[in-house]
């Protein structure tokens, strides 16, 4: 129970959210609140699945493998302090959402992470979603809708995870949208130049870099997009590893050989020191590597300076195919 217990709650911890209370062999947590975050049922979400798979890693004294349900749903509620002839309890939450919480996880599956309708649609297209179908809940007098999480969804950017394929045309921006075609057009002549790209959030960054980048791919360029994260930000070139992920195809299911192969493929196509790189990109995504292709013996700053080299050297061979653009998006993050 404890080791399941501190499972749940480092992960809720490392998303922002708070452990409310334990019950027996549940757990309750808030997102949003005593600290709100303006995508805190992502958070929430992800708290879930990461929760799932680290369940499912603890077993009980006689072997049998753990298996956590997680419901989880947003909307409103009431916090305050509740003082009665019983006791006092601090930060109680009263509203329909915890109560559809509780209810969602009833009807969960061993491992599953099921969301409310509302749920669903403030965390848009940020992961890959199957209908529960429609669930008769204690408590509701109409059949309520349930969502089953499948995984995150594979995306390039946090603005393509939040809108998903319906974009909005673009109002406005001649003078940004003109400063960044001419850019462009010096790249195309071998005139490389760095543009920073800043503002409020919501002011329309992410639009302006999707109409960009429509354009390059329209003038056959090739594209980088390197995405920052609040939920990295200790892990070392996160950006750079999950784009690999995505060029090479790999996902969460592919064993150690299977994820060999897909970078092989991906190194041959780029060209460079396919061994050598290989080593690299294995250590940065976690591949066990044959033994036939241990990484030669180097000191830390020595792995490092290669690491760091080898990265560098990717931009470098896919510009020579083609112009380049390198989108570095949420940099804060970093």
């Amino acid at each position: 129970m404890r080791a399941y217990q501190d499972a749940a709650a480092g992960t809720v911890t490392r998303y922002g959210g708070h452990v409310a209370k334990y019950l027996g062999d549940g757990v309750l947590a808030y997102f949003g609140w005593p600290v709100a975050h303006e995508d805190q049922a992502e958070r929430a979400v992800r708290a879930g699945l990461e929760m799932s798979r680290a369940v499912r890693t603890i077993a009980a004294p006689d072997g049998t493998q753990l298996a956590a349900r997680i419901g989880i749903a947003s909307g409103d509620v009431v916090i305050g302090d509740l003082v009665n002839v019983t006791g006092t309890e601090a930060g109680a939450v009263t509203g329909e959402t915890p109560n559809l919480a509780a209810r969602l996880q009833s009807v969960a599956g061993p491992g599953e992470v099921m969301i409310s309708d509302g749920t669903l649609r403030l965390t848009g297209a940020a992961f890959e979603i199957e209908s529960g179908g429609t669930y008769a809940l204690r408590g509701y007098s109409d059949p309520v809708q349930g969502y089953a999480v499948l995984g995150e969804r594979e995306v390039e950017s946090r603005f393509e995870a939040t809108r998903g394929a319906q974009i909005s045309a673009l109002v406005g921006r001649v003078h940004e949208i003109g400063l960044l075609a001419e850019r462009w057009k010096q790249a195309q002549v071998g005139d490389g130049t760095v543009v920073l790209l800043s503002g409020e959030a919501g002011i329309g960054k992410s639009r302006l870099i999707e109409a960009m980048a429509k354009q390059v791919n329209e003038d056959g360029g090739e594209i980088i997009r390197l995405q920052c994260s609040p939920y990295f930000a200790s892990s070392a070139l996160h950006p750079v590893i999950e784009r690999m992920r995505r060029a090479a195809g790999i996902s969460q299911d592919d064993d150690d050989s299977a994820q060999l192969v897909k970078l092989r493929d991906l190194l041959a196509r780029e060209g460079g020191d396919p061994e050598t790189t290989l080593r690299i990109y294995a250590g940065l995504l976690s591949i066990e590597m044959p033994p036939d292709c241990a990484d030669p013996d180097l000191m830390p700053e020595e792995l490092k300076e290669l690491t760091l080299k080898v990265l560098l050297e990717r931009p470098v061979q896919l510009s020579r195919k083609a112009p380049l653009l390198l989108v570095l998006e949420d940099a804060h993050w970093i």
